[in-house]
């Protein structure tokens, strides 16, 4: 009986341009979990001083943050490069947010985002 192998490859153009073809399993993993905020998590303060907080993954060269209106991503508020697990936002506008992490390894190849989470930005809320 022959066994035959699935490889699944994709197209990923590490910092420094040039494209590279690497399967699935080589990219580096995601956060295995969002730290702050939490899920659906209220947050009254100004965001400017707010925290958002990932778990490490080792051997990474950094993060990339997202946060949109969308729960598809579709369209990004806040696209950030972090070279460590949290960073500061500036401001948003009130309203619903979701926002995930990208890794990006010392190949300099980025990996998928992984779970979103999902928040509330109500200034001033006293709930």
């Amino acid at each position: 009986m022959k066994a035959s192998v699935l490889a699944v490859f994709f197209w990923f153009f590490p910092a420094g341009g040039g494209a590279a073809e690497i399967p699935l399993s080589r990219l580096p993993s995601p956060p295995a979990g969002l730290l702050a905020p939490l899920e659906l998590e209220v947050i009254s303060a100004p965001l400017p001083g707010y925290e958002f907080r990932w778990l490490k993954v080792p051997d990474n060269r950094g993060y990339w943050l997202e946060v949109s209106p969308d729960a598809d991503f579709r369209g990004l508020a806040l696209e950030v490069y972090c070279p460590s697990e949290s960073f500061f936002p500036g401001a948003l506008e009130p309203g619903t947010w979701h926002w995930r992490v990208r890794t990006r390894d010392a190949r300099g190849f980025e990996g998928p985002p992984g779970k979103s989470g999902i928040f509330l930005y109500l200034p001033g809320d006293t709930r």
